[in-house]
């Protein structure tokens, strides 16, 4: 049976005072396990304020290497750690804040054929990461392993939270029964967030997890928390409803199961990595150019940049003419007629315009960046 040590006492006296806490409530996060998925900008506070709180066993799996434009956001992180593992770093932060805590670190990504398994130790699962196929994957392992699930996320200047699977409660796959289209879902390296934001719903994450763990029992129905930075108010409430009886993995007739998850006949839960789109379609063939071959032949080019104006003020190339992307079929009748149209983005173009000859630079403003030093990239 658990007991605390006389520096427990003193190091979480402060919040053994609350008499939702007490030395009970400190005993049962000594007992506890939670796994961490993502130790990025959500992941980072959960690891620290429940390492700071006392959780005997934290566990962080991320396969993912630090790198400087994570650092405004992923506050475990430093620009001098650059290039080393992201579960290191954390495992060095709670090493250093709280020797007491067990730290189980899995250098690799969450995948269908290592998910049960990873999972399978822990009390308690935090969704930490930023795709979707990697969010159904834990939702429905957790189902299937009878674990609660505390996921966020956040977006630009928006964010949400809500717990599933905890108390009779609906999963994820109940609210959201399939993905939305790869097209319509961007990432923060796309669409940009705000760090405050990010750690604002991961500590949000934390405070969720200790009441679970602590066993505060839940007497309403289970609530998405949407946090907005510009809303007013800047915190909402949605009332979710129940447990859906045709859900695939916690329905009355499931057919997602332990097994079907392992061997992922279907695909669902693959990531796509390739940063390539389909060529431009144009009537001349396929047009694309390296960023290389675009740099040396810049001025036979009229330059079409199809970021959105915000990025295209942070950084574009010489002589370019912002076209965004939704404009772009519509802009077509103002080329230039003696002249052959570069367009880039930041990585790859993901659409298709063949009315008049473009040429795509492929790997766009990030490739380019590798080959003229001087260009900022972000």
């Amino acid at each position: 049976m658990a007991s605390l040590d006389l520096e427990e006492y003193r190091r979480y006296g402060r919040q053994m005072l609350l008499p939702e806490i007490g030395k009970p409530g400190q005993l049962s996060l000594k007992s506890s396990s939670v796994l961490i998925v993502g130790a990025g900008g959500l992941g980072c506070p959960c690891v620290a304020y429940l390492a700071g709180a006392g959780v005997g066993h934290l566990g962080v799996v991320d396969a993912d290497t630090i790198d400087i434009s994570n650092c405004h956001r992923q506050i475990l992180h430093k620009p001098s750690d650059a290039g080393t593992s992201k579960v290191d770093s954390i495992a060095s932060f709670v090493k250093e804040l709280n020797a007491q805590i067990h730290f189980t670190g899995y250098k690799e990504r969450l995948v269908a054929t290592n998910v049960m398994s990873v999972l399978a130790p822990f009390d308690l699962i935090l969704d930490c990461t930023d795709n979707q196929q990697t969010r159904y994957l834990i939702s429905d392992a957790c189902v299937l392993l009878d674990k609660p699930l505390v996921s966020g996320s956040a977006l630009k200047m928006d964010g949400q939270l809500a717990v599933y699977n905890h108390q009779g409660g609906p999963c994820y796959r109940c609210i959201f029964p399939s993905p939305s289209p790869a097209a319509s879902v961007q990432s923060c390296g796309e669409a940009g967030v705000l760090g405050p934001v990010v750690g604002i719903i991961g500590v949000m994450q934390a405070l969720e997890a200790i009441k679970i763990l602590i066993k505060i029992p839940l007497h309403r129905p289970s609530k998405l928390l949407l946090f907005s930075a510009y809303g007013e108010p800047q915190w909402r409430q949605i009332t979710l409803r129940g447990k859906k009886p045709s859900c695939a993995v916690c329905g009355e007739k499931p057919y997602i199961t332990k097994e079907s998850i392992v061997q992922d006949t279907t695909g669902q839960y693959e990531i796509s990595c390739s940063l390539d789109a389909a060529p431009l379609q144009v009537s001349k063939g396929e047009h694309r150019i390296n960023a290389l071959e675009a740099k040396n032949a810049m001025h036979t080019f009229h330059i079409i940049d199809v970021r959105d104006p915000t990025q295209f003020g942070i950084a574009s190339l010489p002589g370019s003419k912002n076209v965004p992307l939704d404009d772009l079929t519509s802009y077509q009748h103002d080329c230039p007629v003696d002249k052959t149209s570069l367009v880039y983005a930041v990585m790859n173009l993901k659409a298709k315009y063949g009315a008049h000859e473009f040429v795509d630079m492929i790997g766009g403003l990030e490739a380019y960046s590798n080959i003229d030093k001087t260009f900022p990239c972000y």
